[in-house]
Order: structure tokens, then sequence, then C-alpha cells
């Protein structure tokens, strides 16, 4: 759940300040499938499912991000999808991995500093927290800054 924690972080522009999240497996150890909403200081919202055990034949990632009357759906990576625009698609996944390790290599590679703030990483961090501290209370957690 953290990279999807991560990725709504990354396009709302802050991290989350509150996470309220259920457990839908009856068994954690068996089943991790969780249902998160996360709450961002300017008002935005996220929902994410993340289910460990759903049919086969749905896409294994999805995302879908709506803002001024538009809405992007992205499956698995590969097929994005813009309300009134055309389709994109590409022929393999890029979900950014080998972008982000170029970008910190070439950051020490020139004494720069690291393109991934600690708030940000930290902010990810403390909402994965609050998500697992969500799940035990069964209540909306509060992002500890």
């Amino acid at each position: 759940v953290c990279h999807f924690i991560d990725l709504c972080a990354f396009l709302v522009g802050a991290p989350p300040e509150s996470v309220f999240a259920r457990s839908l497996g009856r068994d954690p150890q068996v089943d991790d499938s969780v249902m998160a909403i996360l709450g961002f200081p300017d008002g935005s919202s996220a929902a994410i499912e993340y289910l460990a055990h759903a049919a086969p034949d749905l896409p294994k990632e999805r995302f879908e991000v709506s803002a001024e009357g538009r809405t992007a759906r992205c499956e698995n990576f590969k097929d994005t999808q813009v309300s009134g625009g055309r389709g994109l698609r590409t022929l393999n996944q890029d979900k950014g991995q080998a972008a982000a390790i170029a970008e910190i290599l070439e950051a020490v590679r020139q004494a720069r500093p690291s393109p991934f703030s600690l708030a940000e990483l930290s902010g990810v961090s403390r909402a994965c927290f609050a998500l697992l501290a969500s799940l035990e209370s069964g209540r909306v957690e509060r992002v500890v800054s």
C-alpha cells in the first residue's frame, strides 16, 4: 500500500494528514486486503483499494485522478484514458523505478541533494504507520508530523 500512498502524495503535492483504513481479509496473515481513505491538507481525498485476492481478470493496478471536471484512468501503468481525450498506451509498464534510481545516482555523482526530500519520505512513512494504527483502532488517524 505504501507505493500507492506515495503516488497519491505525489499527485496531490503533499503527504496525507489523515488516514482511515479497514481490513477486508479475516486473517491479515493470509489476506492483506485493505481499503483506505486518505485526507490531504488542501481538501483532496484519495481512496485506495488494495485487493490481494481480486479476480484475476481485473487489472493488477489501476488508479484514477479527477480534477477540474476531467478524469484520467490508468491501468497497469500501460493504458491511460483521459475523459474527453484520446487514450495513451505504452508497450511496457513504467512505474518510475528506473527513473528514480537514475535521479538518485545522478544526484550522488554530481554531489547534489536527494531528488526526494526528507519531508516527502517521512510524510509517506508516517501515513503508512497511521494506516496501520487505523486498522487497529477502527478510527480515522491523524498523520503525526
